[in-house]
Order: structure tokens, then C-alpha cells, then sequence
């Protein structure tokens, strides 16, 4: 049985830069597919091809953070399509997510300050 999407709205929300305060600059960038209103929950969505992979879990948080919303706030979903028309949506609700993906990013950037930039975060 498929749940009822009736309620999806579908913004095309683009480009997303994290942040505007220098001060706690992490250094990255994406394009979030949709700011969806989905189930009577506000959230994103991110729409992918092909299977189910734990970094898209990290892409969705690193959205939220670099829109400025306090992590769990906002419902992050990745919807997978596939070739033959089917799809899956797929909820990503740990707030370890965001805690992940900023360890992961000051780590590939060899950051002295990471851990001082994650409690600023204030999860």
C-alpha cells in the first residue's frame, strides 16, 4: 500500500551555503531538491536514483544546518526513484546525523577548531 502524498508541496528550494555568520563557517555548499510539507510535517527532501545510502542521511543534516534550523526541527526525507517508475521514501531522523556530518567535515579539513564549531551548533 502506497501513503497518500496528497498533502506534498513541492518548492524548489536550490542552492544552500552554510552560513552567514564567519564565525562559525564550515565550509560547504549543496542544492536541496525540495522544501516539502509532507504527512502535515515540514521538512526536505532530497530526490536520488538508485539505492539507499547512509551519507544521504549526512547530505539532508548538512541542509538543515546550513539553513540556520535547530536539527530535528524540520522532518528530512530522501525519496529514491527508480527506472521502472516506482519510488521509496525514506526518513531520516537521527539528530546524530548532524552531529556526524560536521565531524566528518572537520576532519576532512583537518580543523583544529572542530570540536568548538560542533558545540556551537547547540544540538
Amino acid at each position: 500500500m502506497r501513503p497518500d502524498y496528497t498533502e506534498m508541496e513541492l518548492p524548489v528550494l536550490g542552492r544552500v551555503v552554510h552560513p552567514d555568520d564567519p564565525t562559525r563557517v564550515l565550509l560547504y555548499a549543496g542544492t536541496l531538491d525540495r522544501r516539502a510539507f509532507l504527512r502535515r510535517h515540514d521538512g526536505l527532501l532530497d530526490i536520488k536514483t538508485g539505492g539507499r545510502l547512509q551519507w544521504h542521511a549526512l547530505q539532508l543534516a548538512a541542509y538543515e544546518i546550513a539553513l540556520g534550523v535547530r536539527p530535528g526541527r524540520l522532518r528530512r526525507w530522501s525519496l529514491h526513484l527508480n527506472s521502472a517508475g516506482d519510488f521509496r521514501l525514506h526518513e531520516h531522523a537521527g539528530v546524530e546525523d548532524h552531529h556526524r556530518f560536521v565531524r566528518y567535515l572537520a576532519d576532512y579539513a583537518g580543523d583544529p577548531n572542530a570540536e568548538n564549531k560542533i558545540a556551537d551548533l547547540s544540538f
